[in-house]
């Protein structure tokens, strides 16, 4: 008898809220653009939630620049963690940087083979984020032994749109707009999400996860996971690897070992201490400064203030939502939790990091349960999380004013709040749950 298939009216349901919120929103932003922009004549940022206009894929350049001469942290020019370093030099190979130098990196893209170089990035980045998805639809459609070819092509189908939607959202358009290689670091998350379903037993999801930090730092939060779950072993497994392929990439850099460790571990260290990067963020951080803008509170009197509030709010965070997270059987809600928890609390995260909500969402989707209203926010903030929300901007505060405080835009405080929210319902959702079944269960003894 064959099994239920992928897609039941419950799956679809979860499809269909999500890609209504989706697409509604994504169709109220652009007419909101067409207005701002073309009938009122606005000028950037208005209606915009893209970085700055001259510095367009900078990223991509910037890290290509500071690693070509295989020197990033001596010559102080980046603090990305060694693994993704060897990998930009890949690309580093590909176009002639000694032409430029750190200032003139705004005109790389006048290059047309560095232009290629880039396209060919981002194409290897697109292929991969919709691949692992369509890879996800395949396990799923062997897992429940689905033989009719039109529910397989249905199947296939969906998904790939899904992962074309991933690649749409204002997250990843504004990581492909920074042309910053965090996009390794999502499909590597994303592959995590997807070993740990389909593989739980095995050691494949660990390995993933550590590829994952060791290309970019914030997703070492996760191992919390395998810490309160009491999956040692997997804890294990992941932090050697993390380990080596963090310290062993360093061995190619120009300089003494030791000497190179002391800078990396320098730069990682001062990322991110400064919170007052208020624009195009979407964590605690961001709202806070968007406050303190709003009530014209100075920025001189806010730093150390917003740092204990983060400092705080961190650990309260994550002591409370790690004792909820572990055990839960939810996987998909489990992940869901954990990285909205990672993505609040990164200091300074700007708005390409949603793009970690991918791996969850996957997940989420592939839920065989019915579709109940307990899981019916998880979905609609889904959907909030990955449209552009730049409504409205306060009014600047001129040219004398630290940069970021002229660019806040309403969508930080509604990412912000969704996220809070998100971890606030779950462990409400899941203190019912511990709570209310152990009170079941002693008036039943």
């Amino acid at each position: 008898m064959q099994k239920p298939l992928l897609l039941n009216k419950d799956k679809i349901g979860r499809f269909h809220i999500f890609f209504t919120i989706f697409v509604g929103m994504y169709i109220m932003w652009m007419c909101y653009y067409y207005l701002r922009i073309h009938i009122m004549g606005h000028q950037y940022p208005s209606a915009n939630f893209l970085f700055f206009r001259n510095d367009r894929y900078k990223d991509f350049a910037t890290i290509n620049f500071a690693i070509k001469d295989l020197d990033p942290y001596i010559s102080k020019l980046s603090n990305y963690p060694p693994l993704i370093l060897v990998f930009a030099y890949l690309f580093s190979l590909m176009g002639d940087y000694d032409k430029f130098d750190i200032h003139t990196l705004q005109y790389t893209f006048n290059d047309p083979v560095i232009w290629r170089s880039f396209i060919f990035f981002i194409a290897l980045y697109v292929i991969a984020a919709v691949g692992v998805c369509v890879f996800f639809a395949r396990k799923q459609i062997i897992k429940n032994g689905t033989t009719e070819a039109a529910a397989k092509a249905k199947t296939y189908l969906v998904y790939f749109f899904l992962g074309v939607s991933f690649v749409l959202s204002a997250p990843s358009l504004y990581m492909v707009d920074r042309g910053n290689y965090l996009v390794v670091s999502v499909v590597l998350y994303m592959m995590w999400a997807v070993a740990e379903e389909e593989c739980p037993d095995s050691y494949w999801g660990a390995v993933f996860l550590a590829l994952c930090a060791a290309t970019k730092v914030y997703p070492v939060y996760i191992l919390g996971l395998y810490l309160f779950d009491g999956k040692f072993k997997k804890l294990i497994v992941s932090a050697v690897t993390g380990a080596a392929t963090t310290l062993l990439p360093i061995f190619l850099f120009q300089g003494s070992y030791v000497e190179n460790v002391v800078e990396f571990v320098k730069g990682v260290g001062g990322f991110g201490v400064g919170v007052n990067a208020g624009y195009f963020t979407i964590g605690l951080t961001g709202s806070l400064i968007y406050l303190e803008r709003l009530f014209g509170i100075p920025v001189e009197l806010s730093t150390q203030k917003n740092h204990t509030i983060w400092l705080v709010a961190g650990v309260v965070i994550t002591a409370v939502g790690f004792f909820f997270i572990s055990r839960d059987k939810k996987r998909w809600r489990q992940f869901f939790a954990v990285t909205a928890m990672m993505n609040y609390l990164t200091p300074n995260a700007y708005l390409y990091q949603s793009s970690y909500m991918f791996a969850p969402m996957l997940l989420m989707f592939a839920d065989k349960e019915k579709l109940t209203k307990k899981d019916l926010p998880y979905v609609i903030a889904a959907g909030l999380l990955m449209v552009p929300k730049p409504y409205d901007y306060l009014k600047g505060l001129g040219p004398g004013s630290p940069l970021e405080w002229n660019y806040l835009n309403c969508a930080i405080i509604i990412d912000a709040g969704t996220y809070l929210f998100v971890i606030v319902y779950y462990c409400i959702q899941r203190a019912i749950e511990k709570f209310g079944s152990r009170n079941v269960a002693q008036k039943a003894a």
